[in-house]
This record gives C-alpha cells, sequence and structure tokens, in this order.
C-alpha cells in the first residue's frame, strides 16, 4: 500500500516517529561506545539469525520476533549503542528477508519504504529508551546485584509497552479501530515471550561473566523459546480459524433460514436484508460493537423466524386482522426466541428477537418492557423494521412514500420508538439508503447473470410452492364470497389474470341441452369480441379438452380464437392452455387462458391453471345446485310457477327498488291477485287430478298473456299473483282484463264448467307501502270483483256451476 493511500492520522504518526528519535538517538550516542567489536559482530550474526524467525500474529497481520534477546544481551555485554545497532541491524534484515515455509531458504521482500521507516523507527525508540530506563536503575548503587534485576525487569516492560504500543497504534489507525482493543487482542498475550527471552539473555550474561565468550554457545537455545511461542502461535492461529470457520458456518446457515423464511413469504421479498442493513447502519452509528453488534447483524436476518409458526392465511389477510388474529400474530416473537434458544449464540441474539415488537412507552409485547429496559438491539430493529414494511408493499396497503414513513417515525419516537435511536437513524437514512441501492443494483446484476446459467433454485421452488398455496386460499375465499355462477366466473378469469403471465383468460360453459360451449366470461384482452363466442365440443384445443377431460398446454391459440379474427388481422395472442372443470367425472365448463409465444406457461403455472380449474368446477356445482335447490324452494311444483315464498321475496326487492330507484321506472309497481271462478266445482264434480290439471292449464295461459319482466306466481289454492315492475294502476287494469279474457276463453272443462277468475289490483305506494299492505288491498279489491261478477252473472241468468257457493267479503 503506497504512502498517499494511506489515512491522514496514519501517515501524520508515522512521520511523527522522524523528529522522536533524533534526541533518542543523541541520549544513546552519548553513552559508552562498544569495547569489542568482534563481540558486536558475532552479536549482529544472532540479531540477523533471530530477526528471520518471525511469529505471525492471529489477529490483524502483525508480527513478532525472539530478538529482543540479542539486543538485552548486547545491551548488558557492549552498552546502550551496541544493542541500538543490534535493533537497527535486525529491523532492517527482518523487513527484507524471510524465511519460506519449512524455513530452509530465504525469501526476498519489498516492503513499502514508509513501513520499513516506521519499523526501523519504532524499533529506536523501543531499545533506545528502554536502555536509557535501564541505565538509570542499574547505575544506581543497589545491594547483592538488585540493580541489574530490576533494571532488566523495568527494561522489559518498557520494551514491551513501547514496541507492541507503537505497532498496535499504527494497526489501530490503519483499520479504525480503537487501540486498547487492537492491543488487548493481538499483542496482550506476547508478554511472557519478551520476559522469556529478556531471562534467557540475563543467564547468558551471567555465564559469560564466568566463562567469558564460550557463554555466547547458550544463544542458540533460544530457538527453543522461539519455536515453542512460534507453536502456541500457530496453535492460536488455527483456533481462530476453527472459529472463523464455526461464525461463517453457522452464519451462513442463518442466512440460508432467513432467506428460506424470505422466500415463504410473498409479501416481504428481501425485507430481512433490507432490515439487517439499516439496522447494522444504525448499531455502526451508535457505536455498538462486540456481542451487541453482532446481535443486532443475526437478529436482523432471523427476528421474523417466529412467523413460521402463524398460518399463511393471516399473514396475508388483505383486511383487517379480527383481535384474536392480531394476538396469533403476536405470538411470533415467542415463537421465533423458542426456535433459536437451542442454537449457542455467542451474542444475545434471542434477545434481540424478543423484544424487538417492545415499544417505548411499555404498550409492546410480549413482557410490555419500557424505555432502556428494552435491550439496545431489540429498539434498533423496531426502528428499522416498522420502516421498511412502511415502504414496502403488503396485502393490505401499498407502499408509503419515504417522507410519510418518516412523519410515522417521529410521531412515534417518545411512544413506540427510542427517540434518540430515531434521531440518529433519520440522520444516516439517506446513506443507508444510497448504499442499499447499490448493494441491490449489484444484487440484481449477480441473480440475471445467475438466472442466465443455472436452472430454477430451492428458495424459487419454495416462492412458486407458496405463490401457489396462497392461490388456493386466495381462489377458495374469492369463489365462496358468490352466490351466482355470473358473478363466480368474472371473478374466476380476474384470478386466473393475475396470477398466470397470460393476456386473455376464458371461462367456457357447456349450453343446456347442447353439444356447445360458449365463452360466458372474459378477462383481458379482446374481452367484447371474444364474449359469447361459442365451440362445439371436439373443436379446437378447448372443445378437445371438453371431449376427453384432459388438459392441454402451450398449443396454437389460433384454434380457438380464429372465428373471431378476421384472416390480416394480428391476433397477438399465439399460446392457449386449457384445462378441463370437472367434478365427479362431469363437465363443468373449461378454463382456457391465452398469451404470447415469448412467455409459454412453466409446469408450475400448469399446475395453477389446474388448481384453478378444480375449485372452479366444485364452485360451479355448488352454485348451480344451490340454484336448483333455491328455484325447488320458490317454485310450486304443480304449475311450475314462482310460490307464496318466491312471491314474497320478489315482492320485497321490488319495495326496497322504489324506495332508492337508480331509474324513474323502479319507483312504481303493481300488483295482481287473481282467484279462479267455478274452480270448487271442478273439484267437487270432476275431482282433484283434473282440478290439477286445471290449474296447471291456468298458469300456463298466465306465463304467455303476461310481460317478459313479470313475475308469475301460484299463491295458494286456487289463488295466483302477477307482480308487475314499472306498471301504474292503469298499466296493471289493462293486463288484469287482458287475463281476464284469456282465461274465459279457455274451454269447458270436461264441457262442463266454466272457468272465470276475479282480479283485484294494488299499486305502490297508493295502496300500500310494504307486502302486507299490497296484499291485502288486492284481496279487497279482488272480492270487490268478485261480487260485482256475482250480481251481474245472477242478473243475466248465467250458467255459472257453484258461484253462488262464493260468500261476498266487501261491497
Amino acid at each position: 500500500m503506497r504512502f498517499g493511500s494511506l489515512s491522514l492520522e496514519l501517515r501524520i504518526y508515522i512521520l511523527a516517529h522522524l523528529p522522536a528519535v533524533a534526541p533518542v538517538l543523541w541520549a544513546v550516542g552519548s553513552s559508552a561506545p562498544p569495547d569489542s567489536p568482534a563481540l558486536v559482530g558475532l552479536l549482529l550474526l544472532f540479531t540477523c539469525l533471530f530477526s528471520t524467525w518471525k511469529v505471525e500474529l492471529p489477529i490483524l497481520q502483525g508480527r513478532i520476533t525472539p530478538t529482543v534477546a540479542v539486543v538485552c544481551l548486547a545491551l548488558l555485554l557492549q552498552g546502550a549503542g551496541a544493542a541500538l545497532l543490534c535493533t537497527m541491524v535486525g529491523t532492517l534484515v527482518g523487513s527484507y528477508l524471510r524465511p519460506t515455509k519449512g524455513g530452509w531458504r530465504i525469501q526476498l521482500l519489498r516492503p513499502p519504504v514508509h513501513q520499513v521507516f516506521f519499523n526501523v523507527a519504532n524499533g529506536i525508540l523501543t531499545c533506545g529508551l528502554a536502555s536509557l530506563v535501564y541505565r538509570g536503575v542499574a547505575g544506581q548503587p543497589w545491594p547483592d546485584g538488585w540493580g541489574l534485576v530490576l533494571g532488566l525487569l523495568l527494561f522489559t516492560i518498557c520494551y514491551f509497552l513501547i514496541n507492541t504500543g507503537g505497532v498496535a497504534m499504527a494497526l489501530a489507525l490503519r483499520q479504525g479501530r480503537s487501540w486498547p482493543a487492537v492491543w488487548c487482542s493481538s499483542f496482550r498475550w506476547t508478554a511472557p515471550g519478551y520476559f522469556a527471552s529478556v531471562s534467557a539473555a540475563a543467564g547468558i550474561y551471567r555465564m559469560y561473566q564466568q566463562m567469558g565468550a564460550w557463554s555466547l554457545l547458550f544463544l542458540p537455545p533460544l530457538y527453543l523459546i522461539y519455536y515453542s511461542f512460534r507453536i502456541y502461535s500457530e496453535k492460536s492461529t488455527q483456533d481462530q480459524a476453527h472459529i472463523h470457520e464455526l461464525r461463517t458456518l453457522n452464519q451462513a446457515i442463518i442466512s440460508s433460514l432467513a432467506m428460506a423464511i424470505e422466500a415463504k413469504d410473498r409479501y416481504t421479498c428481501s425485507h430481512v436484508h433490507r432490515v439487517q442493513h439499516y439496522a447494522l447502519s444504525l448499531a455502526r452509528a451508535v457505536g455498538l460493537v462486540g456481542p451487541e453488534f453482532q446481535a443486532v447483524s443475526t437478529g436482523a436476518l432471523v427476528h421474523d423466524i417466529g412467523k413460521l409458526g402463524i398460518p399463511d392465511h393471516i399473514l396475508g389477510k388483505p383486511g383487517k386482522l379480527t383481535p384474536e388474529e392480531f394476538q396469533r400474530i403476536q405470538t411470533h416473537v415467542a415463537i421465533g426466541a423458542e426456535i433459536l434458544s437451542p442454537i449457542p449464540f455467542d451474542a444475545p441474539v434471542v434477545e434481540v428477537v424478543l423484544t424487538h415488537h417492545e415499544r417505548w412507552d411499555g404498550q409492546g409485547y410480549p413482557r410490555g418492557l419500557r424505555g432502556e429496559e428494552i435491550p439496545m438491539g431489540g429498539r434498533i430493529i423496531a426502528i428499522v423494521d416498522v420502516f421498511d414494511a412502511l415502504t414496502s408493499d403488503r396485502p393490505y396497503r401499498r407502499a408509503m412514500p419515504d417522507a410519510e414513513a418518516i412523519r410515522v417515525l417521529e410521531e412515534g419516537a417518545g411512544k413506540h420508538f427510542d427517540p434518540a435511536l430515531v434521531a440518529r437513524f433519520l440522520e444516516i437514512l439517506p446513506q443507508a439508503q444510497a448504499e442499499l441501492a447499490a448493494l441491490e443494483d449489484e444484487h440484481r446484476a449477480a441473480g440475471s447473470q445467475a438466472a442466465a446459467a443455472e436452472a430454477p433454485s430451492a428458495l424459487v421452488q419454495i416462492n412458486q410452492a407458496v405463490v401457489e398455496m396462497a392461490a388456493v386460499c386466495d381462489v377458495a375465499h374469492s369463489l365462496s364470497e358468490h352466490e351466482t355462477v355470473d358473478r363466480m366466473a368474472g371473478a374466476l378469469v380476474g384470478r386466473a389474470l393475475a396470477l398466470l403471465p397470460v393476456e386473455t383468460a376464458v371461462l367456457y360453459l357447456p349450453l343446456p341441452e347442447s353439444d356447445e360451449l360458449v365463452a360466458a366470461e372474459v378477462a383481458g384482452c379482446y374481452r367484447e369480441r371474444l364474449m359469447e363466442m361459442t365451440l362445439r365440443v371436439g373443436e379446437g384445443s378447448v372443445g378437445w379438452v371438453a371431449l376427453h377431460g384432459r388438459p392441454q398446454a402451450n398449443v396454437s391459440a389460433a384454434l380457438d380464437l380464429s372465428r373471431r379474427f378476421l384472416p390480416g388481422e394480428t391476433l397477438g395472442l399465439e399460446l392457449g392452455t386449457a384445462a378441463p372443470l370437472l367434478h365427479d367425472g362431469a363437465l363443468q365448463g373449461v378454463l382456457a387462458v391465452y398469451g404470447s409465444a415469448a412467455e409459454p406457461l412453466s409446469e408450475q403455472h400448469q399446475h395453477i391453471l389446474a388448481m384453478l380449474a378444480d375449485h372452479a368446477a366444485t364452485a360451479i356445482h355448488r352454485l348451480r345446485r344451490f340454484a336448483r335447490n333455491e328455484e325447488l324452494a320458490v317454485t310450486d311444483p304443480m304449475t311450475g310457477l314462482v310460490n307464496q315464498r318466491g312471491v314474497m321475496s320478489n315482492l320485497e326487492k321490488l319495495i326496497e327498488r322504489a324506495k332508492q330507484p337508480s331509474r324513474p321506472q323502479e319507483a312504481r309497481f303493481s300488483l295482481l291477485l287473481l282467484d279462479l271462478d267455478g274452480f270448487k266445482a271442478v273439484n267437487d264434480t270432476l275431482g282433484h287430478l283434473r282440478g290439477d290439471e286445471v290449474l296447471r292449464q291456468v298458469g300456463a295461459t298466465l306465463r304467455r298473456l303476461a310481460r317478459d319482466q313479470d313475475v308469475v306466481a301460484r299463491y295458494a289454492g286456487d289463488e295466483f299473483v302477477l307482480l308487475l315492475p314499472g306498471a301504474e294502476r292503469e298499466q296493471a287494469e289493462q293486463v288484469a282484463r287482458r287475463l281476464r279474457k284469456g282465461i274465459e276463453a279457455l274451454p269447458a272443462v270436461d264441457g262442463e264448467v266454466k272457468i272465470g277468475a276475479s282480479i283485484g289490483v294494488a299499486t305502490y305506494a297508493t295502496d300500500g307501502h310494504d307486502a302486507r299492505e299490497l296484499i291485502q288491498a288486492a284481496d279487497q279489491w279482488m272480492y270487490a270483483d268478485k261480487a260485482r261478477r256475482r250480481v251481474e252473472r245472477a242478473a243475466a241468468g248465467s250458467g255459472f256451476r257453484g258461484a253462488a257457493a262464493v260468500p261476498a267479503r266487501c261491497g
């Protein structure tokens, strides 16, 4: 790394060594010079040898050597000048030479000049200051050699602190960490090596006083000190590497689990990764380090893992949750904590997961913690989780603009959130969003390349399975809401269009008593042109599916649609896929979708279409059966007309429509109550079976003479009711006269009994405002008509049989 690329603080720190070494060199140079050049040369030889024996520090790329033993021995034998010379030579040799693996060959290095300068300058400061301390202590009159002991002790302490402290400061400035953290983690444990080396040098010095130069033969055993130190260092390095591997493996497992959870939730795509990014940005901004920082990093990934225990229909519910559903949602934090509790995290991850829904005012869950009782990690996740949720699409609402989400956070500060953390988060938010956008661009680029080269991953399959299950729930819920086949058909094709990559969806239904299918509902392109298009069973793709009861996928759309387009027209719909709607083997219809050849339906899409068809077949069968049952419930089995229940139901609808009309004609309608004259004589003289035939004949006549929009009903016995929408009294009386003439025109029953009709007319709201009043009014008018007709027949000597038996109820 070039000097210019270093941080300003680090460059200033390195250059500051230049003026610092000058007084040290002057102070050392004023001491007595070495008196034995040969001994100094031998010490320099050992210095060069020892300086290449570097021990790699397991953390932060530092190194130490056993040269301190030779430096200390040079100090004792030849003074501070020799010690300083050994230090400089050893540092230079160690900077440019390194033994290869195995230790038998030397490799030449090319370190940056500023690095060599710093190493030499730091060595001069270390050796010079420690030597001056030794000379100042050992030069005092101490009894029984205590001056040597105390001097070497302070020399070792000073040498250790100055040497390691200087290197630790450089590393701290380079990596942006605190000096105490770097020194404690990388250098504190090297202290025993310094003391062992100095002790060995002191022992050799004592032997030199007894044995002379022969004592220097004990310097090579210092290699044992180095070797044991190196073994310890290598073991420590291996342990650190193993710990790092375990952490990496643990993070990979957690990340994979988080991605699986994310793939399972179709509404929170990338949510956990965005939350992690925001959370780490905020954690750095507030100075979190160590286990607390790691807890935020891991906790952000798995904060919603407990949602695995919440049903998908609650998580994806588009409407407001019920109190019971919200209470169920709240259990996800406890479930998540229970899932994670067996994992031996080296950080309080479980506490973060358990508390990220606590509130600053104590109104959160699950424990109702307040203020700083909530762990810092839980407070951080609470803020960023809400912000990302607000700015992302959810099944119950669209994403909010950032400004509106920020306003929510500001309003919640001091109530929902830690106010200081909210303020800090809003400060760093622009930078965090810019960094997140850059990361997402990189991931998209990498994802597009991977997608081009690889088959669908397990995560894609998980997401597809969730989409399919969600579609099942959505369709089942949607289809169950509709009461008619027509409305259900609209919902069905709409769902097909939303769930599949197609342009048009069509539901074909079989026509009654025909071998044709009709396009009963169309969604998407060409709706107007395709509506009510018919296909014969066996014709085209849809006809083939209807005939054989098996789906067809990605065939030519023209097989079905060409009849509605001219030869020169561009259809735009190239591929068609159709699935039969079968219920207990009976064809209920065919669901077909049409789209572009550029995006044929995949196997997964075909599964979704088949699922839609299965649910639709069941729904159509249910609705048709319900319609038949409902028709039976409001139909008179003898005449096939509407019965009394049907009359009341239709009458109530007409009244509701008249109260709030959307068109003027809906504000009025009339009711006819018709009673057969002479019918009792048919039953008495010809029998009830013959009377039933008469009722059927009268019912058919009324249906023939009534208007298309009129409701014709058998009310009770030989009484019939007609509901006339939009008819005023005058129009109703005209209809009544036409009906009376039609009934009187019927031939005499068995040539013996002639049938007539008495009719009462009631008009809304002249004769009543509810069903009871209208029927009662029509009944009164009907009996008045009957009495009038009886009088007329009596005066004319009519031959009606049985008519005199009918009593008058009103004049």
